[in-house]
């Protein structure tokens, strides 16, 4: 920490220096991090750029939100032809159509300019998450530069943030907890920015609060006590009109967003208090399985933080001496104690206060390479590299098959591709916003069996029985391509073979995935094409 203060004051001294004409001490030289400050237009094109490419080269499925909350949703609004889950089609329905109508927008104005290719339609909205991810990454930067008013250790911050591989995996993809993340900070930035008079930036910080609650009602965890925190930084008299200000905004911006779901669905509804009354009464998320209560701090923090963990440790520690009040702290316990409480956890819910880890693991490091420059320079190094690895392995191994499974079927001729039935376990990949052709596809329905009326569903039927389901289903309606998992592929194999089915491909998934009976290891997609006449002769291609 005194390294740190040295350096802060030796930066200050030769700025004087500067401004007497004394040349006592020469001019620090250029850091090469300088290439991706975001304090010029160069730093910012390159990030941009860097996001955008990152966007297109993750290739993997991620978690069924990213495509079925999202861009599945969008894809209906705006082409007219699509598939809605159950979160959208029950009478209190508990998805709002705000963040799908991001997604729309952009879909119409390809329309509206004849770009509406089935390649765009499908990886445009990744390119446009990846530009909000460099948003994202540069108001990182800003926060960190006015935190420390050190522009290196901002600039090693933002190096954490570019290079984490759970940032770059999860962020670039169009699910709600990555433009939830994006929100929270940008209103972060833009409340240290606020002031007890009236004023945009309390504007902004009111609109991007609200608009984050209405995407994600958990958000409140966080910007409540951005809220509750303004009370110690204003003082009561100050609070008045700094609240004013901010809350005015987001109110009017709830009823607004009331008012969309509304018209959406036809009747009045208030989508953040439906998901806080299902989860209230049927406890929804445990359905989707259950974690221990420490799970976040001894599983999901060390694993989306990886390599950073111990720099992060040492960095909340030391943070304390350089920061003026305690709101990140109260944010992280916050967001901490409410994700716990809930017995569902996801290694992705902790994205809104990722880039505050990473910002505590940047401050960590830097102590080390002001105070010890050759350790301090080898663990970051070593923390990048592994990060590096980490993201190659899963990027490369985990869930790649469900994106080139649609990307064969959407190169297959039109009047080859009629219709699709996916024969595995449900929602495992895209659907017709990667697809964009107006074809029968169909799959076994998963509806949580929540309120009793139900006791199985058909993902439950197709696992008790693969081979009477897939008889009951060809014998009722039969299609032009079916995909299946080699997994289900021995049970189902003879089936397909009488109704006249050929295997045509065979594509890599994953080196693992979790079904609803066991753990699978080596996992393939096989794609069958129904043909008019029985053969014995196989023409495979591997991908």
């Amino acid at each position: 920490y005194m390294g740190i203060q040295d350096m802060k004051k030796e930066r200050s001294d030769i700025e004087i220096n500067k401004e007497s004409g004394l040349k006592d001490h020469p001019a620090p030289k250029k850091s090469w991090l300088e290439y991706i400050s975001p304090e010029s237009a160069q730093g910012v094109l390159v990030i941009i750029i860097y996001r955008v490419a990152l966007s297109l080269f993750v290739r993997s499925y991620f978690a069924p939100d990213e495509y079925w909350q999202c861009v599945e949703i969008a894809h209906k609004m705006v082409f007219g032809y699509g598939y809605e889950t159950w979160e959208w089609t029950i009478s209190s329905p508990l998805r709002s159509p705000i963040y799908p109508f991001i997604y729309a927008t952009l879909y119409k104005l390809l329309q509206l300019f004849g770009l509406d290719t089935p390649y765009l339609v499908a990886y445009s909205p990744r390119m446009l998450q990846g530009l909000f991810l460099a948003i994202t990454d540069v108001y990182l930067y800003k926060i960190a530069k006015d935190m420390f008013k050190e522009k290196q250790i901002a600039l090693t911050i933002l190096l954490l943030h570019l290079f984490s591989w759970f940032i770059n995996y999860s962020m670039v993809r169009t699910i709600s907890n990555s433009i939830e993340t994006s929100l929270l900070l940008l209103a972060y930035y833009y409340w240290t920015q606020t002031t007890a008079k009236y004023s945009v930036n309390n504007s902004i910080f009111g609109f991007l609060i609200a608009i984050a609650f209405l995407i994600r009602p958990t958000s409140a965890a966080i910007s409540g006590i951005m809220l509750l925190s303004q009370i110690y930084k204003f003082g009561i008299p100050g609070l008045k009109n700094a609240l004013i200000s901010s809350f005015c905004v987001s109110l009017t911006v709830l009823v607004v967003g009331i008012g969309i779901d509304s018209l959406y669905f036809g009747s009045f509804q208030m989508t953040m208090w439906n998901f806080y009354k299902m989860n209230l009464t049927y406890g929804i998320g445990a359905l989707y399985g259950t974690h221990h209560i420490l799970w976040y701090i001894t599983e999901g923090i060390p694993y989306v933080m990886n390599s950073y963990t111990p720099f992060c440790i040492f960095g909340l520690f030391q943070l304390r001496k350089e920061i003026k009040d305690y709101t990140i702290y109260l944010m992280l316990f916050s967001f901490l104690a409410v994700m716990t409480a809930s017995a569902h956890k996801e290694d992705r819910f902790l994205l809104p206060i990722l880039p505050y880890f990473i910002l505590a693991a940047g401050y960590g490091i830097f102590f080390f390479k002001t105070n010890f420059p050759r350790l301090g320079m080898g663990a970051l190094i070593f923390a990048i590299a592994v990060q590096a690895i980490f993201f190659g392995i899963w990027n490369g191994n985990y869930r790649v098959g469900s994106l080139r499974v649609m990307d064969e079927l959407r190169n297959t001729p039109e009047n080859e591709l009629t219709s699709v039935y996916f024969l595995s376990e449900c929602h495992l990949t895209p659907f017709y916003s990667h697809i964009h052709r107006n074809i029968t596809m169909d799959f076994p329905t998963c509806p949580p069996l929540y309120d009793g009326k139900a006791k199985e569903n058909d993902k439950i039927r197709l696992f008790n029985d693969p081979k009477k389901f897939t008889e009951k289903l060809l014998s009722q309606k039969q299609y032009s391509h079916i995909i299946t998992p080699n997994y289900l592929d021995a049970q189902v194999n003879g089936t397909l073979q009488k109704y006249k089915y050929l295997k045509v491909k065979e594509i890599y998934h994953s080196f693992f995935e979790e079904t609803p009976k066991r753990y699978e290891t080596g996992v393939w997609y096989y794609i069958y094409k129904k043909t008019q006449t029985q053969s014995n002769h196989l023409n495979l291609s591997l991908l």
